[in-house]
């Protein structure tokens, strides 16, 4: 069992989040700390625990001792910026590409076309008829997919033969698995009744009944993907404004973010919109950080006393002068966490960023470990407590071996 896990825990997603942070933590190859923004559960006791806290009980961590110390950052500090990680005093920016790493790399895809001779065939067959091999983008990966042939429980068996537990989870939609015999039922019943009925059939109002009453919401419409649903919405967003201004010039422009993404087709200049607003579009997921969790003023929360107490002790003159050393929002180590609950990411930071997401991508191929090839991953319910174990002492492995190159 992997060091400072507790005991017994409620389920596999507290299991994950926590050691995760805490082994990638003790190894100095993450020359920081890391930046825990999530994993609420319950600890044995019965008492809310999370990630951040742990971290934050071990603010005074040293970094990797090729570098310099951290300033020391005080209690106040922490308390008012949780999920921030203190990093180490040399910018990512300044650290030179290793050329170890790009050699590292290029060994460790050559032997994976030697390991998947028949997911090799299966790309280069593909390419004959889908641009770039594939339908969906975002599964290619270099220097091709894995193609699988058969999924039951937590487990994906690729054309060559390979078994490799999912923790990809079909990047979230997969929750249950890809065998469930309750779905496979259901499925089973539908498909013996006929398809294709080219008329309204009688389960989809069934089920935009459900989905608005789970979501609260006035009413809904089915796509076929993300992308559509953004079309579509945008589209009935222009039409709403206008409708409801009339006599103005016709809003035709859409705010949008940077590092947010909402389909394929959807593009937008990046120029500040000021007139003629018609909608704003938000993507929850921005930059493709996985889930954070929204801020809820926590320190607000059932401690009415706190007002109080800030009022009648100001702050000490060392501890300003502490933080006045620490950037508002300090870069995250080398190698972090991002994410909330089941929906989680390892992310690296610095100029070998794209290299180490590809290494650490291979390296879990390896240990017979599928997620996405940028570290995302969302658990199902299918994942095991060894399942869960299996994936942390990969993780610490590749840490242990990327410390020496």
């Amino acid at each position: 069992m992997a060091q400072g896990l507790p005991e017994s825990e409620p389920n596999a997603v507290f299991v994950l989040s926590y050691c995760v942070r805490s082994q990638i933590e003790d190894f100095s190859f993450s020359r920081s700390l890391l930046g825990a923004r999530d994993c609420h559960s319950t600890v044995p006791g019965g008492k809310p625990a999370a990630a951040t806290s742990y971290i934050a009980e071990r603010a005074r961590f040293s970094p990797h001792p090729k570098y310099p110390k951290t300033a020391d950052t005080s209690s106040t500090f922490l308390e008012t910026n949780p999920p921030v990680p203190v990093a180490c005093k040399i910018p990512m920016s300044q650290m030179a590409p290793s050329q170890s790493l790009q050699a590292a790399l290029s060994s460790v895809q050559e032997a994976f076309v030697k390991r998947n001779p028949q997911s090799n065939q299966a790309h280069k067959e593909a390419c004959r008829y889908f641009p770039g091999g594939n339908t969906r983008s975002v599964l290619y990966t270099t220097p091709f997919p894995l193609s699988f042939q058969s999924g039951h429980g937590s487990t994906l068996t690729s054309v060559d033969g390979d078994t490799y537990t999912d923790f990809l989870g079909e990047y979230s939609a997969g929750i249950f698995g890809h065998s469930n015999p309750q779905i496979a039922e259901a499925l089973a019943g539908v498909l013996s009744r006929g398809w294709n009925f080219g008329g309204v059939n009688s389960h989809e109002a069934i089920l935009a009944r459900k989905v608005c009453e789970r979501f609260n919401l006035e009413m809904v419409r089915f796509t076929n993907s993300g992308t559509e649903a953004n079309m579509m919405a945008l589209a009935a967003a222009l039409a709403f404004s206008a409708r409801n201004h009339p006599g103005r010039p016709e809003p035709k422009s859409i705010v949008d973010f940077s590092n947010a993404y909402h389909g394929s087709t959807l593009s937008f200049p990046n120029t500040l919109v000021t007139r003629s607003v018609a909608a704003t579009i938000l993507h929850a997921l921005l930059a493709d950080a996985s889930l954070c969790e929204p801020p809820a003023n926590r320190t607000d929360n059932d401690n009415d006393d706190d007002d109080d107490d800030a009022q009648r002790y100001p702050l000490e003159t060392d501890s300003n002068s502490d933080t006045n050393d620490v950037p508002p929002t300090p870069p995250p180590g080398r190698m972090y966490v991002s994410g909330y609950g089941s929906v989680l990411s390892i992310r690296f930071s610095g100029p070998d960023a794209t290299t180490c997401h590809q290494l650490f991508f291979h390296h879990m191929l390896e240990e017979k470990i599928y997620l996405a090839a940028r570290g995302y991953m969302a658990l199902s319910l299918e994942l095991s407590r060894a399942d869960i174990e299996h994936f942390i002492a990969a993780v610490q492995r590749f840490v242990t071996k990327m410390d020496k190159k």
